[in-house]
C-alpha cells in the first residue's frame, strides 16, 4: 500500500471520528423519568377509566337503593381516589385546563354545573329561609320514637317494633327512634320504611 493510500485512510478514519462525536453531542438527551411518574403516565388513563366505571355503577345502585349497605363504602372510597386523580391530572396538565377554562363557552359550562350541583347541595341541607319542607318532615318522622311514629304510619307499634326485629334491626322499645335503629343497624331511613310498610326492596 503506497504512502498516499495511508492518508487517504487517515483522512477518512479522523472525518468518520469527527461527524461521529458531531452526532453524539447533537443528539438531544432523553430525560430518565423516575418510575412512579412513569407507571402513571403508562397506566393513569386505564386506572381513571376503571375508578370512574365503578362510581359510576354504584352511583346509579344506590340511586335506585340497590345493594346499598354493600356499595356506599366502595363508592365513598373509591369516589376519593379518583378525586385525587382527577387532581393530579389537572395540575400535571395545568396550563391546558388554564387555557381551556379561559374559553368562554367552556367557562359557561364550568359555571352552570357548579350552580346545578350547588342548588342541590342547599336544597339537601335545608339553607335558606325556612329551609326545605320536606326535609324537615323527615328530619322530625326519623326523630320522633316509634310510638308516635305508628299512629302515622297507621300500625300499631307493636306490629312496627316486631317487623323491624325480623329484618334483624336491633330495637329495644317503642321509645326508640327510627334514626336511632338506623345508626344500629347501619341503614337508611327508606329501607326502614320499606320493613315497616312491608313493601319489597326494589
Amino acid at each position: 500500500m503506497t504512502q498516499q493510500s495511508h492518508e487517504t485512510l487517515r483522512q477518512r478514519f479522523i472525518l468518520t471520528g469527527i461527524s461521529t462525536v458531531s452526532h453524539i453531542q447533537s443528539a438531544p438527551l432523553t430525560p430518565t423519568l423516575p418510575l412512579t411518574t412513569r407507571l402513571l403516565r403508562q397506566y393513569a388513563t386505564a386506572i381513571t377509566t376503571a375508578l370512574f366505571a365503578v362510581i359510576a355503577v354504584t352511583g346509579i345502585l344506590m340511586f335506585f337503593h340497590l345493594q346499598e349497605r354493600l356499595v356506599k363504602s366502595a363508592h365513598e372510597w373509591l369516589g376519593l381516589i379518583f378525586v385525587a386523580g382527577a387532581a393530579f391530572h389537572v395540575a400535571r396538565n395545568w396550563s391546558a385546563f388554564a387555557n381551556l377554562v379561559t374559553k368562554r363557552r367552556s367557562l359557561a359550562i364550568f359555571i352552570v354545573v357548579m350552580a346545578i350541583t350547588g342548588g342541590f347541595i342547599a336544597s339537601a341541607s335545608g339553607t335558606g329561609g325556612e329551609g326545605n319542607p320536606m326535609a324537615r318532615v323527615v328530619k322530625a318522622v326519623e326523630r320522633a320514637p316509634l310510638s308516635a311514629v305508628a299512629p302515622v304510619l297507621g300500625q300499631p307499634a307493636d306490629q312496627m317494633i316486631e317487623r323491624l326485629r325480623s329484618a334483624g334491626y336491633p330495637v329495644s322499645g317503642p321509645d326508640d327512634s327510627l334514626a336511632e335503629i338506623a345508626a344500629a343497624g347501619q341503614t337508611r331511613l327508606p329501607n326502614l320504611l320499606r320493613v315497616i310498610l312491608d313493601e319489597k326492596p326494589r
